[in-house]
């Protein structure tokens, strides 16, 4: 089993600081029009490369990752030159030593990669790699709430993951 695992919202608790520390930013309507908000936008450019060094994973998560078998990080995030020496960095603050793809169709990646299991937050990510038949741990969220499909199975805690990895191992 080959497990990709998304960054932001499922990994590390980003959207959470952003909500935080931005009035206009509701976790809630993240899917929705958010990023269309122009303050929104501009309050995320001028900050990002600072605040992306206060996220923390999610409870469990680092243990969790320890357990699983050939763990990938798969991340939407740009290549941009700033982006993936923060991501790179992040993670290795944090003790979570594994490789990084950066790929928006993360269906495609998946397939290249032979990832055989996702963990993912965005209902857009969970759906597009679920169609493709391959089973998606989908990190329940305020946004993702409307997203179901037969290869999608939630959890609320990282602690319930190697347990639904288990059961896809034996199905």
């Amino acid at each position: 089993m080959k497990v990709g695992i998304d960054l932001d919202g499922t990994l590390a608790q980003s959207f959470e600081l952003w909500e935080q520390l931005h009035p206009e930013f509701e976790i809630r309507h993240l899917v929705n029009d958010m990023w269309a908000k122009p303050e929104v936008q501009d309050w995320y450019n001028e900050h990002h490369k600072t605040i992306r060094h206060l996220y923390k994973p999610y409870p469990g998560a680092r243990a969790v990752l320890e357990f699983i078998d050939n763990p990938i990080v798969l991340t939407a995030r740009p290549t941009t030159h700033d982006i993936c020496p923060a991501t790179a960095l992040w993670l290795e603050k944090r003790g979570i030593n594994l490789e990084i793809i950066h790929e928006v169709k993360k269906d495609l990646a998946c397939k290249e990669h032979d990832i055989t299991v996702h963990i993912e937050d965005s209902p857009a990510h969970a759906l597009e790699v679920a169609r493709v038949g391959i089973p998606v741990l989908l990190k329940d969220q305020p946004y993702n709430q409307d997203v179901e499909h037969e290869n999608i199975i939630r959890f609320t805690h990282w602690l319930e993951v190697p347990r639904l990895l288990k059961k896809l191992n034996t199905q």
